[in-house]
């Protein structure tokens, strides 16, 4: 980096689907790591970018109609961490990107901060969904495929 700091390395990415032009990644690897530099379990995490677009789920109610665009996996189970990013439609991806750097990303830096260990039992899911009009962001936290709480933040 340019101001003479240590630059820390980008969270690892294990996989990263093709996608059609029709489908892009919301966010980066870069925007990523940078966004969640220095959090908690940052060492432990990796990344996949998949092909799909894909819902939230399990997803409450009033946020059926919201895509995912962000997700931290944890299953304590197995010790395992990681970050999926799904596609969306490339039309979409401008507001999908501003909402993740907005108010997704924050909200998962703060999700990561360190809890006691029964708050992350079993298989544990971090949802960040986007709507378009009006741009809003709803972020899903789910235990053993169950909706443990959620939120709807406009932006």
């Amino acid at each position: 980096m340019s101001d003479g700091t240590a630059q820390l390395p980008l969270i690892p990415t294990k996989l990263r689907d093709r996608l059609p032009q029709s489908l892009s990644h919301p966010v980066g690897a870069e925007a990523i790591s940078h966004a969640l530099a220095g959090c908690a379990r940052y060492a432990e995490l990796w990344t996949a970018f998949g092909r799909k677009v894909l819902p939230l789920h399990p997803a409450p109610l009033e946020c059926g109609d919201f895509r995912l665009a962000f997700a931290v996996i944890c299953n304590n189970h197995s010790g395992t961490w990681y970050l999926s990013v799904p596609a969306v439609p490339s039309e979409e991806r401008s507001v999908a990107h501003q909402l993740l750097v907005a108010a997704g990303l924050p909200a998962v830096r703060e999700w990561l901060r360190p809890r006691p260990e029964s708050c992350h039992a079993g298989f544990v899911t971090f949802q960040v969904g986007y709507a378009l009009g009006p741009p809003r962001v709803c972020l899903v936290k789910s235990l053993n495929h169950r909706v443990v709480g959620s939120s709807v933040v406009g932006v």
